[in-house]
């Protein structure tokens, strides 16, 4: 198995970390270091870089309270955020070499709000399929609603639904 190089967020990796959440299958504007910044009086920042070798792989935005690494309370979602080309097996062993991190840190637990799949550029749940394996413990669920603004909206269903 891959050994991945995990590294806490240094303000030297803003430049790497925008241009990463730039490009990769499941980041959102939330995940730039601009609006993450934005709470950081806050929040004690926790964020994780995630290498192969030298090459950025995976970012995890987030912070701690106490032995608790949260990913981003100052952020409506989050987790791993990652590259599109990478595949689920590599993308677990990823998160193995993030929670290997956390223990060697002495973190007691990793708290994590999944992004929603509608907002990913790309279908993806591998962080789910990742928590399932780990026997994670489900602790909330929250709901969305969302309006595709591409489509258009018929009259007749919104009398139906009266």
């Amino acid at each position: 198995m891959k050994n991945y190089f995990v590294k806490q967020y240094k303000e030297d990796d803003y430049s790497n970390w925008n241009s990463f959440i730039a490009e990769a299958k499941n980041a959102t504007f939330l995940f730039h270091r601009d609006f993450m910044e934005y709470h950081k009086d806050r929040f004690e920042d926790f964020s994780l870089l995630i290498y192969d070798n030298r090459k950025l792989v995976a970012v995890l935005p987030a912070n701690i309270v106490g032995e608790v690494v949260h990913s981003h309370q100052g952020l409506t979602y989050g987790g791993l955020v990652y590259n599109e080309r990478l595949k689920l097996a590599t993308i677990l062993q990823i998160f193995k070499s993030v929670l290997i991190y956390l223990n060697e840190n002495k973190m007691e637990r990793l708290a994590l709000k999944i992004i929603p799949s509608f907002y990913n550029n790309y279908y993806s749940e591998e962080v789910e399929y990742a928590l399932f394996l780990v026997k994670a413990k489900l602790i909330r669920r929250d709901t969305c609603a969302v309006i595709e603004l591409q489509k258009k909206i018929l009259s007749n269903h919104c009398e139906q639904a009266k």
